[in-house]
């Protein structure tokens, strides 16, 4: 089993960036969902109602954050990406857990306002705001959903394809980590794996909503697809799964230098879990 690719997503929501190697950290890959898009009271906003998102990309050239839309006017700028604190942090919301943040850039903050038709800005997450994930993984999360990593099966994906009338690519999904070698789903049981000398805990499969109808590549819902048809084998409680949530276990990595996965590297399941 190898890592077949790997992606960040640098603002929550925007296109993704693949990347050949990835520097791991306690929030996750490097970089991956560190900014946030939230409207005016910084409650976080997403895809799931605002689909548009999917159709902005981002960069990260040194200190900059390039933004590109093609539909827009500007359709692109550029921001610093790592804001100098000038006051107090502000609260912001995801889901229903609140941490700390800082805003970005007033120009950011206009131009995302023009493009979703309301009052929105951009914040970023500094080293000193610490959002836990659970007490037992020792780790924190940036503004991800809930937990620092999240994986994919290329082959789980090639199973949902065989049932859909029009297959999907993997970016509906949006993991970190695509790996191949394993039977379908059979990342569902992995609960501890090693990648080149790190150790990872495979927490729990991953629960899907609405966003993964959203066409990556137009930004608009799609209709039902996939979710429907997953639902129809992959619904355990009530919720439908792909994929599966992971944390660094950072306190095993004894290495010098960086912690960093690549594209190729094997992977090697340690410890699987029966349901």
């Amino acid at each position: 089993m190898k890592i077949e690719a790997l992606t960040i997503y640098p603002v929550k929501s925007l296109r993704g960036i693949s990347l050949r190697t990835a520097k791991v950290t306690k929030r996750g890959l490097e970089h991956d969902r560190r900014w946030m898009i939230t409207d005016s009271n910084f409650n976080f906003i997403t895809q799931r109602t605002h689909p548009v998102l999917a159709l902005i990309e981002v960069k990260i050239q040194g200190d900059t954050l390039q933004f590109n839309y093609s539909k827009g006017h500007p359709s692109s700028i550029e921001v610093p990406a790592f804001p100098l604190r000038k006051g107090p942090l502000v609260e912001a919301t995801v889901f229903d857990k609140k941490c700390k943040a800082l805003p970005v850039s007033k120009v950011a903050d206009e131009w995302f306002s023009s493009i979703l038709e309301g009052e929105y800005r951009l914040v970023y997450m500094p080293e000193e705001s610490k959002r836990l994930v659970k007490p037992e993984y020792d780790a924190i999360v940036s503004f991800a959903d809930g937990y620092p990593i999240l994986l994919a099966g290329a082959a789980s994906l090639a199973d949902l394809n065989a049932k859909l009338e029009q297959p999907v690519p993997m970016n509906r999904f949006r993991p970190n980590i695509v790996i191949s070698g394993e039977a379908s789903f059979g990342e569902d049981h992995w609960e501890y794996f090693t990648i080149n000398g790190l150790s990872f805990w495979g927490v729990k499969p991953c629960s899907r909503c609405l966003m993964t109808t959203v066409d990556q590549s137009k930004g608009v819902k799609s209709g039902a697809e996939p979710l429907k048809t997953l639902s129809t084998y992959r619904k355990v409680d009530n919720k439908v799964k792909f994929g599966l949530n992971v944390v660094w276990e950072h306190l095993k990595w004894d290495g010098e230098g960086d912690a960093v996965l690549g594209v190729g590297d094997e992977i090697v399941v340690e410890h699987r879990r029966a349901f």
